[in-house]
């Protein structure tokens, strides 16, 4: 079995093969010329069509070897070895070549001296000097990695560049190490458990290379964080590795990667699948620039009402998160903050003003000042979620209706639910209503629980809740149907006047939450964990435990280790592509960035391989990266200017300008006649049709601090967007401005 990635490559399965059998057939490892040439005759006699010129240059690093060589071959030969002994599947039985000669066009060198370089000198890396020689692996030791996460990918990746022997890496991952990473995660130990996983690979890397510098962050990269990971950071290191488990998260680092034109090498797994993709300053697109369409959703009745698998529960669950925690206490802000303008957003949207009006007037209506007033609303909370919601959905729909055609209407996958009444002494419920409360003390702005789970829940047990009342409504019973009619029907009619006044609260709002998955003390998966199982309780459902609902509602993609080691071979065989060229860039112009030319990124596209792998069948696809698209404006001057997705307009004046004199620069220097500046957050800073005389005179930046946007600390600049034109050509795509105005 021969993977090959190109045409060039077609003669490399008898080629390959010629050469192993004939070194085997000398017994010659070649380390000189003649030996090499021996080694040639040898081959060519099996296979008369070598390209003897090819077969030198590899002959020449025979002695050598690659960590990420090592790491593919394993991964593949790792999950061979578990189909033998499953007793279930059958192996490969066959050879396996896999041809990167790009390693070596990359690294132009005649014979003699890839020969010289596997002399050794007693460096611990003198296998790789073999193939590429001293001068790069010098090279390599002033070289920085970034690795954004430090789980089954990063753990693997970590390792990597350590023994490839980069001179830095940074790490960061705000995760703490858990018992069920042991399994695939092989930087950690037992007594690692609890402690930062950043940390803690970053003390394994030195252990692998005491001569790298290691630095361990246990920050989540995000808007939050630019103030930490800034210009200085970003220009500090020469090559990105992801290794995520969300796509939001991905994305993300894409976006930063394409701001400060950082090469970015992104890779996923699945189980046995898995998929590489290099992103190259100039050269690709992003990785944002396509994506997979989107997972087919559960049908709304299905989510709402006839839940037949665990995976329905937790998503309902993680629906009500979002709306208890996040979108509710973000409604109730909006109109404590301006009622009007929260009454003309729900003219807009009359389809769910009657559902919002009902959560923000409960929310008012309900403010706890103390935990005992949170428990009551956790207890109330469960009686409609898993007692008189069923009650409700089982008065419409009774156990023994029978649909049109005379079949029961609960049959099949349709499970009649079973109302849950409160019991104090189970643990699920307890643990529903301690992490509810403690959630609802979090978004009012007080303090955690200082009872106990057991005391919680037994004041629970002591609360009388309204009895069950029995309403006519109309249930999504089809999984066409897009919306359920039943939700509006059973809130009643609230208008905006019904609710309290907003003077009443002063200064008092409510503390949206964000859904994270990796704190463990936050109480969001033990949320949805029980919120979920209470109602898979009433489906008779199994449920799932803490692990298993993480992965689902936080969307974690399951690792096996063989495909870990295979995907971040792949992904560190692209990175030495890179900095390969890097190199040779580097050794004519040593102080010049590298900006390929149009040929040269022609070229450069059939250097690099993206690659889709599912080594259960085995099956290894490799495509080209995909083109960054750019287009070209004709100048007023007769010129032109190309910009493509890796562009920005850089813009320092050594001043904060003010917000017209920005506007005259982007004319003068860039040719664009603005219509329109805003900042990142969508707020307009300028328009050439009308705005503010007053704040046109005004420093971009003050202007900016005033609409709410003010740079963090350690980050000196402002990302705007802008619209105009060309000369006659008004549908332009303006690069994102970059706009310094402080610590010139």
């Amino acid at each position: 079995m021969t993977i090959f990635d190109s045409e060039e490559k077609f003669d490399a399965p008898a080629a390959l093969h010629a050469i192993s059998r004939a070194v085997a057939k000398t017994g010659i490892l070649p380390r000189t010329a003649a030996e090499v040439e021996k080694v040639v005759g040898a081959a060519t006699e099996l296979h008369s069509s070598l390209d003897a010129a090819l077969a030198r240059q590899l002959l020449s690093v025979y002695t050598g070897d690659l960590n990420p060589m090592a790491c593919f071959i394993g991964g593949m030969a790792s999950q061979e070895a578990l189909k033998l002994c499953s007793g279930k599947f059958t192996p490969i039985h066959q050879w396996m070549y896999y041809d990167v000669r790009e390693l070596l066009q990359l690294s132009p060198m005649s014979v003699e001296e890839r020969l010289a370089n596997g002399q050794g000198s007693g460096n611990e890396r003198d296998r790789q000097i073999a193939v590429f020689g001293k001068a790069f692996q010098d090279f390599l030791s002033q070289q920085s990695a970034f690795i954004v996460g430090a789980g089954a990918l990063g753990c693997e990746l970590i390792k990597n560049v350590a023994l490839i022997g980069l001179g830095a890496v940074s790490i960061t991952d705000m995760d703490t190490i858990e018992i069920s990473n042991l399994s695939r995660q092989f930087l950690f130990r037992n007594d690692h458990i609890g402690k930062s996983k950043s940390l803690v690979a970053g003390n394994a890397a030195t252990s692998i290379n005491p001569a790298m510098r290691v630095t361990a962050f246990d920050q989540k990269m995000a808007p939050e964080t630019e103030g930490t990971f800034n210009e200085t950071f970003w220009n500090s290191h020469s090559v990105v590795l992801n290794a995520l488990d969300n796509v939001a998260s991905r994305k993300y680092v894409d976006e930063r990667c394409l701001f400060y034109k950082k090469p970015l090498f992104e890779s996923g797994t699945l189980g046995t699948k898995c998929n590489m993709q290099p992103v190259i300053p100039y050269v690709t697109e992003s990785y944002s620039s396509s994506h997979d369409p989107p997972e087919k959703s559960i049908p709304l009745c299905t989510l709402k009402n006839f839940p037949s698998a665990i995976e329905h529960t937790i998503q309902w669950a993680r629906d009500q998160f979002h709306l208890l925690f996040a979108s509710t206490p973000e409604d109730v802000n909006r109109y404590l903050e301006d009622p009007k303008a929260f009454g003309e957003s729900l003219v807009r949207d009359p389809a769910s003003a009657p559902i919002v009006l009902k959560h923000v007037n409960d929310a008012l209506r309900g403010w706890p000042s103390t935990e005992k007033d949170c428990i009551q609303k956790a207890r109330v909370l469960f009686q409609e979620y898993f007692h008189d919601n069923f009650k409700q959905l089982l008065f419409n729909m009774p156990v023994d209706k029978r649909n049109e055609d005379g079949q029961l209407f609960w049959s099949g996958a349709k499970r009649p639910p079973t109302p849950q009444v409160f019991n104090p002494q189970c643990e699920r419920d307890a643990d529903f209503v301690y992490h509810t409360a403690n959630l609802i003390a979090g978004i009012y702005g007080l303090p955690e629980l200082k009872l106990s789970r057991k005391e919680a829940a037994e004041y629970a047990a002591s609360i009388e809740v309204a009895p069950f009342v029995a309403r006519t409504v109309t249930f999504s019973t089809s999984e066409k149907d897009k919306t359920d009619p039943s939700a509006a029907q059973l809130v009643g009619e609230l208008k905006l006047e019904d609710l309290p006044p907003a003077t009443q609260f002063a200064k008092r709002r409510m503390v949206p939450l964000e859904f994270e998955k990796d704190d463990p003390t936050n109480h969001h998966v033990d949320f949805i964990t029980h919120c979920s199982n209470t109602r898979a309780e009433a489906y008779a459902i199994p449920p799932a435990d803490l692990v298993r609902t993480k992965r689902i509602a936080g969307k974690i993609i399951p690792a096996m280790v063989t495909t870990t080691s295979l995907v971040t071979g792949l992904v560190c065989l692209e990175m030495l592509k890179f900095l390969l060229l890097q190199h040779e860039h580097h050794k004519k112009h040593p102080n010049t960035p590298y900006i390929p030319s149009e040929a040269e990124v022609n070229a450069q596209l059939s250097v690099y391989r993206s690659a889709f792998v599912n080594i259960a069948l085995p099956m290894i696809a490799f495509s080209d990266p995909i083109l960054a698209t750019g287009r070209t404006y004709a100048l007023p001057d007769g010129g032109t200017v190309r910009w493509s997705i890796w562009d920005r307009l850089d813009l320092n004046e050594k001043r904060d300008v003010s917000v017209q004199e920005l506007a005259d620069l982007l004319l003068e220097r860039f040719h664009i006649d603005v219509f329109m500046i805003t900042l990142a957050s969508g707020k307009m800073l300028y328009t050439s049709f009308g705005g503010k005389k007053e704040d046109k005179t005004k420093p971009v930046s003050e202007v900016a601090r005033e609409k709410g946007e003010a740079a963090q600390e350690g980050n000196d600049y402002l990302n705007l967007i802008a619209t105009g034109s060309i000369g006659d050509d008004d549908d332009i795509d303006v690069p994102i401005i970059r706009y310094k105005f402080r610590n010139f």
